[in-house]
């Protein structure tokens, strides 16, 4: 799977709102055609940034952002409902209701990239699936690949999310680059 042809992604709550917070939640549509967000990722979304909810709520009116809950019969059929369930039941100890519909969805609409920041849900996730986990910074990483952004739009997007989160990331980020760089090429995205 080569990851700059990706065009539909799954996303966890952590990197919306991170994105959100810094003012580049739109780089999600640059990057991709589509973004699912569960419907429980979309309740923390709207929890943790409350006082911008309408905000996020005319985002859903974009073509790129599409919100869909596991049981959504218009989107999909009664087997994938049933073997979503089984999911969400499998790692209900592992990850949180977030991530498990996150990934519960991706798993079973054959997704590849699930946009999520917590290592341990990545590391659980990628392990049991094909589906792999992106950070926000591999996100910004694959905005520099498209050429969506320079490294230096991509470096001062990345410093205004250290602005609004409790534990800011120390790394440079030059040297965080260079870790998605080879994190990509182990996976085989590029």
């Amino acid at each position: 799977m080569k990851i700059l042809s990706s065009r539909v992604a799954v996303s966890d709550a952590d990197v919306m709102i991170k994105l959100y917070k810094a003012g580049s939640l739109s780089l999600l549509g640059d990057i991709f055609s589509e973004v699912i967000v569960p419907g429980k990722v979309y309740e923390e979304v709207t929890r943790k940034i409350n006082k911008q909810v309408d905000d996020i709520n005319s985002l859903l009116e974009n073509k790129w952002l599409k919100k869909i809950t596991i049981t959504d019969r218009e989107f999909l059929n009664e087997d994938q409902i049933e073997l979503i369930g089984i999911t969400m039941h499998s790692f209900q100890h592992a990850l949180d209701d977030g991530e498990r519909e996150a990934f519960a969805l991706a798993n079973e609409l054959n997704i590849s990239i699930l946009l999520i920041d917590d290592a341990s849900a990545k590391r659980i996730i990628e392990h049991n699936s094909n589906v792999k986990g992106l950070s926000h910074v591999e996100v910004l990483y694959l905005a520099i690949l498209k050429k969506i952004m320079t490294p230096q739009e991509a470096e001062k997007v990345f410093e205004r999310i250290n602005t609004v989160v409790t534990y800011p990331i120390k790394t440079p980020f030059s040297d965080l680059i260079r870790r998605a760089q080879k994190r990509f090429r182990e996976l085989g995205l590029l």
